[in-house]
């Protein structure tokens, strides 16, 4: 499977939602876009639009490994909006990622840890948290799967071709049952 979906639950001061789209080029190095939401809070105090953010970037996810549990580093560029309370800011950002990937064929799950970074303005940190991904695709190319070291069963033995037999039935002489004398 060469695409994958994720939906995204970043942690950080404030919870956030995102969805990833990513396209594989190579077992180990993909393409993937993320668009985000991040709540807003206010001296710890969870709230929808006041301090909000919004997100959409995209860039190269590299795993170190094929293979089913792997980690990876990931770096994404794009724009992001701040919720102000004279309107919103946008913000041209960075979002380098490292985490670990863990595939089986069709599923996907990632825990990483990411840092959102503002390039327009000598690369000040503007939010960063943890990151739990989870969703469809990843299979195909290398090892997907967990499995075990365990020798091949042999081959069946061949099916032994039976020749048709004939069985002659002898002739019986009719007995007479009542005279009990062969007829």
């Amino acid at each position: 499977q060469r695409t994958r979906t994720t939906f995204d639950i970043l942690l950080s001061s404030g919870l956030g939602v995102g969805l990833s789209l990513g396209v594989r080029a190579t077992p180990r190095i993909s393409w993937a876009t993320s668009a985000s939401y991040q709540f807003g809070d206010t001296q710890w105090k969870q709230q929808s639009f006041d301090g909000a953010s919004w997100a959409l970037q995209s860039g190269p996810v590299v795993a170190l490994f094929d293979h089913w549990a792997s980690p990876y580093i990931g770096v994404q560029a794009g724009a992001a909006w701040y919720s102000q309370p004279d309107g919103l800011d946008r913000f041209w950002i960075a979002t380098p990622e490292i985490g670990v990937r863990l595939l089986d064929c069709g599923m996907k799950v990632e825990i990483g840890a990411w840092l959102r970074t503002d390039i327009e303005h000598d690369f000040d940190i503007l939010s960063g948290g943890a990151v739990v991904r989870g969703g469809l695709g990843g299979c195909g190319g290398g090892r997907t799967s967990p499995h075990f070291a365990t020798k091949p069963l042999p081959p069946p033995p061949p099916t032994p071709v039976v020749e048709p037999t004939r069985v002659a039935i002898p002739d019986v002489p009719a007995v007479d049952v009542q005279g009990g004398a062969a007829v």
